[in-house]
């Protein structure tokens, strides 16, 4: 499917234009044909595969953002891990520079 077809908003937008038909059959209720009950069917089938989709894209976004911050986690270890090391080359850096009187630099 296109970026288009599985962006959230579009889906809610479905969901809100297919319950909106019905609305008004809330209180008297409607009956449906074969043909119709087939076209129902077909709508709801497009909106839950356009679900479904944006369910797998939203479950690989978050599969690969863990395994970045997983990634980070043993960069910070292993770099710990050399700084403790008394024959690394590792060294601590400045965060911020140190704070002089205005005029002295």
């Amino acid at each position: 499917m296109s970026q288009e077809n599985t962006h959230p908003i579009t889906l809610i937008d479905k969901i809100e234009a297919f319950r909106s038909r019905f609305e008004p059959y809330r209180d008297i209720g409607f009956q449906a044909n074969a043909a119709g009950v087939t076209l129902l069917l077909a709508e709801l089938d497009a909106i839950h595969a356009q679900a479904r989709e944006s369910m797998f894209e939203l479950s690989a976004l978050r599969w690969n953002f863990e395994g970045r911050a997983d990634q980070a986690d043993e960069l910070v270890r292993a770099m710990r891990a050399n700084y403790a090391d008394p024959d690394s080359n590792v060294v601590l850096l400045p965060t911020a520079l140190p704070r002089t009187e205005a005029g002295t630099a």
